[in-house]
């Protein structure tokens, strides 16, 4: 018997954002009026069809920059983040240092878990990197998919909400080679099997074989607090660093 049930989807749409005015951010209002001062400039320096064709594609341009969105982003929202990455690789060629420089790590010791936690202080961010996995979940039923599934987007809605303690969560998953140790260790351990028996040598001489061409597949989890924006959090948990990772 065969379940014929649509799968359930699930999208989040883009993060609700305030604006001055009507919606529009400052950084949107500031890059559109460049654009039209600099169309006024072209036309008043050249009131010719040309000129007025150069200040149409200038507002046009900076109507693009403030909404076009690129990768989820306006480029006017990219921009920030462009100049600080380029500012510090230059300074980083200059005084021959790495960008990374200035960057601790920390150890949260929770009482039930042990994680790495980067700090990087100018910018007042902790960012724990975890692996995460979900057993059977290829193998188990279309209802137990859906509940998995379902939890996980209950878990981004809640941590996605604005206001929140948490600033980013990235999800990465990777594939690395495997020379079979891997497949090997899971089959020993899960495997409820005699290991004289017919279907356990089967099974090894598969893994002699096969195992050779396995690939690990790993999801990682990675969390960031920005202690500024989450320093009410950060006092009630203990304050400090002890504060910020325990947050």
């Amino acid at each position: 018997m065969t379940d014929d049930r649509e799968a359930v989807r699930y999208r989040f749409g883009p993060l609700e954002r305030r604006g001055l005015v009507a919606g529009w951010r400052g950084g949107q209002i500031g890059v559109v009026a460049a654009g039209l001062l600099v169309a006024v400039v072209l036309m008043r320096g050249h009131p010719s069809p040309a000129g007025a064709v150069g200040a149409l594609v200038v507002v046009t341009a900076a109507v693009a920059v403030a909404t076009w969105p690129l990768a989820g982003r306006t480029a006017e929202e990219w921009a920030p983040d462009a100049v600080r990455h380029a500012t510090r690789r230059r300074r980083a060629r200059v005084s021959g240092s790495s960008p990374f420089t200035g960057v601790q790590l920390l150890r949260l010791d929770d009482g039930t878990t042990e994680a790495a936690v980067v700090h990087d202080p100018s910018r007042r961010r902790y960012t724990a990197v975890l692996r995460a996995w979900a057993p059977g979940f290829v193998l188990a039923g279309t209802a137990e998919q859906e509940g998995r599934v379902a939890a996980w987007s209950t878990v981004l809605a809640s941590l996605a909400r604005q206001g929140g303690a948490l600033h980013r969560l990235q999800w990465v998953a990777r594939c690395l080679p495997d020379d079979g140790t891997a497949v090997r260790h899971h089959f020993a351990a899960a495997s409820v099997l005699d290991a004289s028996s017919a279907a356990a040598r089967s099974y090894r001489a598969l893994l002699d074989t096969e195992a050779g061409g396995a690939r690990g597949h790993e999801v990682l989890l990675a969390l960031s607090v920005d202690a500024g924006r989450s320093a009410r959090a950060v006092r009630a948990s203990g304050g400090g660093h002890r504060g910020a990772c325990a947050v």
